[in-house]
């Protein structure tokens, strides 16, 4: 099974360095247009809903794509820059992950939303790419 583990400790590990010092008001978001100076939002959006074997170990989902256009266009309210991907491959995964990480700042503000189907596995989590048989 392909996962994405490391790319949790990575975000984890950028939202730590670049958004929540405390002298910064974290508990809400402003709309767009009043951002902070310099704030760059950003946001990485995962909707995975075609699996490939109905009634196998992943069954295909009906919502993750229309959740990733809804937060998608919420975020785009917010001022955030989205970057979305649906039903992605590994190399379009990858591909995506590394292009999203490479525009980052320090002065990024980043939301990542992922919609589709997870795993925990002995206490780790898991991302299921839509390409998984």
């Amino acid at each position: 099974m392909r996962c994405f583990n490391w790319f949790f400790l990575f975000l984890i590990t950028v939202i730590m360095e670049t958004g929540c010092s405390e002298e910064q008001n974290t508990s809400s978001l402003s709309p767009k247009g009043v951002n902070k100076p310099n704030e760059y939002r950003t946001a990485l959006i995962i909707g995975n809903a075609s699996y490939p074997k109905p009634g196998g170990l992943f069954s295909p989902l009906a919502n993750p794509l229309n959740d990733a256009n809804d937060m998608a266009n919420a975020l785009k309210n917010y001022g955030f820059a989205v970057t979305v991907l649906k039903d992605g491959t590994k190399r379009e995964m990858d591909k995506t992950i590394k292009s999203f990480i490479h525009n980052l700042s320090s002065n990024s503000t980043v939301l990542f939303y992922y919609s589709g189907h997870g795993v925990h596995v002995q206490g780790q989590n898991y991302l299921i790419l839509s390409n998984q048989p």
